[in-house]
């Protein structure tokens, strides 16, 4: 007969046996309120995505990744470049806002934020409206718009105060331009944050904006052609007039007004235009523009031979002559001179920019024009033309695939 202890259920075992459908149903409970808490959330996302979404549709913006991008097509082409390993990513993230922002018309704002009238893209389309007609100097619709902003949209996170605002804060520390740089770096000490909202400090900063222009209006508005003859260009895509400062750079009208009236220019080619490409970096701004000038474009097909020809600034043919500054900036639509060796000039070799070009070329090109009528020719010269090769398109430099030809420049 075999004997033996019973051994007593242990104090969990006893535990569990009383409370096992209660544990059971408050795991139950706590999955259940897991898995509702990021469908939720889940659900939240998709909601904002698509606001987000709608709001760039109707701004006319777009964002999101490209294909590999050209410095990684720079890189497979350049393998014992460190470019290889530092900047060959398979993606890249492209953020097109400002380009896009600069391409919407006020017009268009205007009809995406009527649309948009009580929804959550009205006030983000009204800052961003208001920031695109400050960014054109539109001072009055900007402020009006920001004005708008803040009177129907007042809880909104543009409109509410706060001490620490999003603002540049001026480091007190920092050494004054020009002076000896420090044996080591200094400690900043940064100014306290102004109290305000992102529109209020928006409206500030236009109004500063606003006053430093009108003291400075030169800076800002182009001056006026005063010479009494004026230049007629004819092409094949259409005809543009150029006026001239003759009082600003008296050698260059000249010499360029003479080069006409023999027919220097006519039947030559447009050798040149350069836009923004895919190569191109977007924080520095490309400069659109076009070149003509060239003899070789009047007869010879061989395009490499034209740039041979521009790249030759000693030819004794060539009509140089001693830099003038004529203290004219770069404005768009502005015509300048080729710049020739050691201080010389070139003023039968023509660019016109389309956008503004002073930070590139001031300087450094005398400019002695400017476009005065026909503007859109030029523009649909230098931004609507097939550069003729591949390589040309992504880099936004290059000649038209097809010929356009200076018929004739005739002065008036």
């Amino acid at each position: 007969m075999t004997t033996g202890q019973i051994q007593a259920p242990s104090a969990f075992d006893l535990w569990w046996e009383k409370q096992r459908k209660t544990v059971t149903t408050l795991f139950a409970v706590v999955i259940v309120g897991v898995l509702g808490y990021y469908g939720w959330q889940l659900v939240h996302r998709a909601r904002v995505d698509s606001i987000w979404s709608e709001f760039a549709q109707q701004a006319g913006l777009r964002a999101g990744y490209a294909e590999p991008g050209e410095w990684a097509q720079f890189a497979s082409n350049n393998p014992n470049m460190w470019a290889s390993y530092v900047l060959s990513t398979p993606e890249r993230l492209v953020a097109d806002l400002p380009e896009h922002v600069a391409a919407v018309s006020d017009q268009q704002f205007d009809a995406a934020i009527a649309q948009a009238k009580g929804t959550d893209r009205e006030p983000l389309l009204l800052w961003l409206a208001a920031n695109s007609a400050a960014a054109n100097r539109s001072y009055e619709r900007a402020k009006t718009l920001l004005r708008r902003l803040q009177a129907e949209h007042p809880k909104h996170f543009l409109s509410q105060e706060s001490d620490h605002p999003p603002q540049h804060l001026r480091d007190l520390n920092e050494p004054e331009p020009g002076a000896k740089p420090p044996d080591k770096p200094h400690e900043p000490k940064y100014a306290d944050p102004v109290r305000g909202s992102l529109v209020g400090l928006a409206l500030a900063r236009i109004e500063r904006e606003e006053k430093f222009v009108a003291e400075h209006a030169t800076m800002y508005t182009p001056p006026q052609p005063d010479g009494q003859q004026v230049a007629v260009v004819k092409t094949d895509l259409g005809e543009f007039r150029i006026g001239f400062f003759a009082s600003a750079a008296p050698k260059h009208v000249d010499t360029f007004i003479q080069a006409a009236k023999e027919g220097y220019f006519d039947n030559m080619a447009v050798d040149l235009i350069q836009r923004q490409g895919e190569q191109s970096l977007r924080s520095m701004p490309t400069v659109e523009e076009m070149h003509f000038g060239l003899v070789s474009t009047k007869t010879e097909e061989d395009r490499s031979k034209w740039a041979d020809e521009r790249n030759k600034l000693d030819d004794k043919d060539l009509r140089q002559i001693d830099f003038e500054d004529s203290k004219i900036s770069h404005f768009p639509m502005m015509v300048a001179a080729a710049a020739g060796k050691e201080g010389k000039s070139l003023p039968t070799r023509i660019y016109i920019n389309v956008n503004d070009a002073s930070a590139t070329y001031d300087g450094r090109r005398v400019v002695f024009g400017k476009v005065i009528a026909g503007e859109d020719v030029v523009r649909r010269i230098v931004l609507d033309q097939v550069f003729a090769s591949e390589d040309e398109r992504r880099s936004g430099r290059g000649t038209p695939r097809d010929t356009i030809r200076i018929q004739s420049v005739t002065i008036e």
